[in-house]
């Protein structure tokens, strides 16, 4: 948790993460499929990762460590690329339910995100704010547009897709706009100046100097 630590006490008011199914149901906070050494994360247990990795988080960690914290906003990414119909959705909820008290701030201002539009119609009856996570390389102009029309809390654009008709047409459908790897100041202060709500990067120093000089 060190480095969601840093992010926080370097000023930064949210977190962004991802959320890797593993075997037994529950999940572990890592961006990529495979452990270090090769390993599918889906095809063990969560204790087989912390035997190995015992720095690695799992949800749950995550979400105990979180409670403690002041309070920030946190952008949590189910990964779903390759489209498994296998409760992920469901069991996450649940994690998430368990863990975040209704009416907590952290409740209030979690977005769950994910680039799989049917991921994220499965949870449509959950009660979380969701996300729907794009970029013109990984998904057609047809999953794009199933994304937008669903009826979620936000839309998550690569920041190269950011214009002015992306911005009005988020605020025609009632879609606040969430914009990720934004790590040039140039980039940061112009979406920001555009009004997007909010802007996630690799560097605090680089979104809190655009921030101010905004």
């Amino acid at each position: 948790m060190t480095s969601f630590s840093e992010a926080l006490e370097r000023g930064l008011d949210g977190l962004e993460t991802d959320a890797q199914p593993t075997m037994d149901g529950h999940f572990l906070i890592h961006h990529d499929p495979n452990l270090p050494d090769g390993r599918p994360i889906g095809a063990l247990t969560l204790s087989e990762v912390q035997r190995d990795f015992p720095r690695f988080p799992g949800l749950q960690d995550l979400l105990e460590w979180a409670v403690k914290q002041r309070n920030f906003h946190l952008n949590l990414e189910l990964k779903n690329d390759e489209n498994f119909d296998d409760g992920r959705e469901v069991r996450l909820m649940e994690i998430l339910e368990r863990g975040l008290p209704r009416g907590s701030f952290l409740r209030e201002h979690l977005v769950i995100s994910c680039f799989n539009p049917l991921s994220l119609k499965r949870m449509q009856a959950g009660g979380f704010k969701l996300g729907f996570l794009y970029h013109t390389r990984y998904l057609s102009a047809e999953q794009i547009e199933f994304g937008w029309n669903l009826g979620l809390y936000s839309v998550h654009p690569h920041h190269s897709l950011v214009d002015e008709a992306l911005l009005e047409r988020a605020r025609t459908q009632d879609l606040k706009v969430l914009t990720w790897t934004v790590n040039e100041p140039d980039e940061v202060l112009r979406l920001a100046r555009a009004g997007v709500d909010g802007i996630i990067g690799d560097y605090p120093e680089v979104l809190k100097t655009a921030r101010a000089q905004g």
